[in-house]
C-alpha cells in the first residue's frame, strides 16, 4: 500500500472544552524529512501569516513502544520481493486550533482570488524568505477559508522542507497541480516558482 493513510476529523479538547482539527497519518521517518509539527512551530516563530494555529503534535505510542512499520526490517530476507526503496513510516498525529472551511464552498470568485492571494503573499512567500521553508504541495485541498471566508489559509505542511545549506528539495506534490517543469523533469530541484505555478492551476480549476 502506498501513501500515508491520512485521516482528518474535528475533535474535542476535553481539558479546555474546545474543538480542534485533528490529523492522523503515518509520517515518513527518513533523515531529512521534517515533522509537520516542527514545521508549524518554525512558521509561527517567524510570524508567517495565514496559517492555522498550532496546538500540539507527536508520534503515537502503544505503551512504551512507538507505532511504526516493520517492513524495512525484512527487505533482505531471502523470501522478500526485491524493491528499490522501502519507506519507513511512524504513526503521527497533529492538532490545529483553527478549523477552516473548504475552498469549494465559495460564495464568489472574489473570495477564491483573495484566498489564493493570501496563500501566495502570506505563507508561501513569507515561509520561504523568513523561515526558510518550502511547502511543496499546493493544491485546492490545501488552501482553506477562515470561518468568515475573509481570508485564505495554507494548510498541510506535511511535505514541507526546511531549506538548509546545500539542500536541493526533491520534486513532490499533488500531480494535478504540479508545475510543468516538475512533471516533465521530476528529478530537478523543487523551487518556490513551482509552488506559485501550482496556485495558478488551483485558480484555473
Amino acid at each position: 500500500v502506498k501513501g500515508r493513510a491520512t485521516r482528518a476529523t474535528i475533535a474535542l479538547d476535553m481539558e479546555r472544552d474546545v474543538l480542534v482539527f485533528l490529523k492522523d497519518s503515518w509520517r515518513v521517518a527518513h533523515p531529512g524529512c521534517d515533522r509537520e509539527g516542527d514545521i508549524y512551530r518554525r512558521l509561527h516563530e517567524h510570524h508567517v501569516p495565514y496559517i492555522p494555529e498550532f496546538e500540539c503534535a507527536g508520534d503515537v505510542y502503544s505503551g512504551k513502544f512507538c507505532q511504526r512499520t516493520v517492513t524495512p526490517q525484512y527487505a533482505k530476507k531471502p523470501w522478500a520481493c526485491k524493491a528499490k526503496l522501502l519507506i519507513h513510516y511512524v504513526h503521527y498525529r497533529i492538532a490545529l486550533g483553527t478549523i477552516g472551511v473548504s475552498m469549494k464552498h465559495f460564495d464568489s470568485g472574489q473570495q477564491v482570488c483573495r484566498a489564493i492571494r493570501d496563500a501566495a503573499e502570506g505563507p508561501l512567500s513569507s515561509a520561504y524568505t523568513k523561515a526558510g521553508v518550502m511547502h511543496r504541495d499546493v493544491s485546492d485541498a490545501n488552501i482553506m477559508f477562515t470561518k468568515d471566508r475573509s481570508h485564505g489559509l495554507l494548510i498541510d505542511w506535511e511535505h514541507a522542507v526546511i531549506l538548509e545549506d546545500g539542500i536541493k528539495p526533491q520534486a513532490t506534490g499533488t500531480w494535478s497541480y504540479m508545475s510543468l517543469k516538475l512533471q516533465t523533469h521530476p528529478y530537478v530541484p523543487h523551487e518556490l516558482s513551482d509552488d506559485l505555478e501550482s496556485l495558478l492551476y488551483v485558480l484555473a480549476y
